[in-house]
């Protein structure tokens, strides 16, 4: 939504029995939404002054932190949004986004929420990861905070009725979808070489099941601790792994699947060292896709073309409000954005809408109400309905390439068909 752009409203207060009704229909960036906002009789429409703060958790360092400034991009983008939403209600409040940098480190994640309930900002977007969120989670039930992350996956995460939203689906959707891409993509023998942590491992044994269900073979691979900094140990193995494999069945039927963060860069620079790696084909996870060091660094263009390297997100809406959203993003950051960005700048839209309809920053009465604001609200990653465990119930997938300096959408995943359609660069 540009500033520009008029955001219809219309406000009709109607006094039944000492209630005020209220309705908002509003067009923002991929959402109509119809709200019913009932609050006491009194002389104003808002119960709200002046700014109300959420806390945003972004990766801007470490193994993350090459989509923590997509993420925050997204946020702030959704701020300027809403607040101009606002505006044209002549409301009497604001939002307003207390920023700070997770460092991809669940210690640090601690200091930072501990800090933000220290400044009575009880709301927040984020952390990104599983690892940071299962390692505040605790803090953020038993001290009534309330999160949203817009990365978390790890199905383990998934609890009706905690203080943890996730704009994501779980990671057995998303090991299912991986799963099926790679099988259709010709390959039958799956080499995982998986960061060692509460997402990794559930994302991994989600592939491993889905993967030999529908036939194929997963190898024991190579399982990494997330501190690893150099890999040649671990693509010495993966080498032993593939020659083994090379002995029995073409190249060309087998796959190699790293499922980590920013450490696929050193990976992939170790697999360089021998020869037989990129004669197999290469798939990523979610978290490396879009990343714009695949398309800059010769070693990791050479290579990632040469394995015709594919990665596997879940998908946005690709509407004209996504475009929207997109184009002013990467204005702002000089790149294309990844899924990210867009699963930030709803999750801000979904908190706004909540204390908008309640007429509340309160968490007990905020939570109350996310769930169906959620459902209701229709984002630029299309629908953001949630679970009964408060995770993104459904979702598409995209496939992406690397091809001629740059990503592109290589075909997509349906969910609920199961059907994968490819796309040309």
């Amino acid at each position: 939504m540009n500033k520009n752009k008029i955001i219809g409203s219309l406000v009709i207060v109607s006094v039944v029995i000492g209630i005020i009704i209220i309705t908002i229909p509003f067009d923002s960036p991929g959402s109509e939404l119809t709200t019913n906002v009932t609050s006491p009789t009194n002389n104003t429409i808002s119960s709200l002054t002046g700014t109300i703060h959420i806390g945003g958790l972004f990766p801007l360092t470490g193994s993350l932190s090459n989509l923590g400034e997509d993420s925050r991009a997204g946020a702030n983008l959704a701020v300027i949004d809403f607040n101009e939403y606002l505006e044209t209600l002549n409301s009497t409040w604001k939002l307003d986004m207390i920023t700070e940098d997770s460092g991809t480190s669940p210690t640090i994640t601690l200091e930072k929420i501990s800090s933000l309930k220290a400044k009575n900002t009880n709301i927040v977007l984020g952390p990104a990861s599983s690892a940071e969120v299962s390692y505040v989670k605790g803090y953020v039930d038993s001290n009534n905070m309330l999160m949203i992350s817009y990365g978390s996956s790890a199905t383990a995460l998934s609890i009706p009725n905690d203080n943890l939203y996730r704009l994501a689906p779980d990671t057995t959707e998303q090991g299912k979808a991986i799963a099926n891409i790679i099988y259709s993509e010709g390959i039958t023998t799956l080499i995982p070489i998986w960061r060692g942590d509460i997402w990794g491992d559930g994302l991994h044994d989600s592939i491993f099941s889905e993967f030999t269900r529908i036939g194929g073979t997963v190898d024991e691979g190579i399982r990494y601790f997330p501190d690893t900094k150099e890999f040649p140990i671990e693509t010495s193995f993966l080498e032993q792994r593939v020659q083994h494999h090379v002995g029995s069945i073409d190249a060309d039927k087998i796959g190699v699947l790293i499922i980590g963060f920013q450490e696929y860069v050193q990976i992939i620079y170790s697999a360089t060292d021998y020869d037989i790696l990129d004669d197999v084909r290469w798939f990523g996870s979610p978290g490396i896709t879009e990343t714009s060091q695949m398309v800059t660094d010769p070693t990791l263009k050479e290579f990632s073309e040469k394995t015709q390297f594919t990665a596997v997100q879940f998908g946005s809406s690709y509407s004209s409000e996504y475009d929207e959203v997109k184009n002013r993003i990467e204005l702002e950051i000089g790149r294309p954005p990844g899924i990210y960005a867009f699963s930030s700048y709803d999750s801000v839209w979904i908190f706004g809408l909540t204390i908008l309809e309640t007429q509340s920053d309160d968490v007990s009465i905020v939570k109350g109400k996310i769930q169906e604001i959620a459902e209701n609200y229709n984002g630029v990653i299309g629908s953001t309905k949630l679970n009964n465990a408060g995770d993104l119930a459904t979702a598409n997938y995209d496939i992406v390439g690397v091809k001629n300096d740059q990503w592109y959408l290589a075909g997509t995943y349906d969910a609920t068909s199961g059907i994968v359609s490819k796309s040309d660069p």
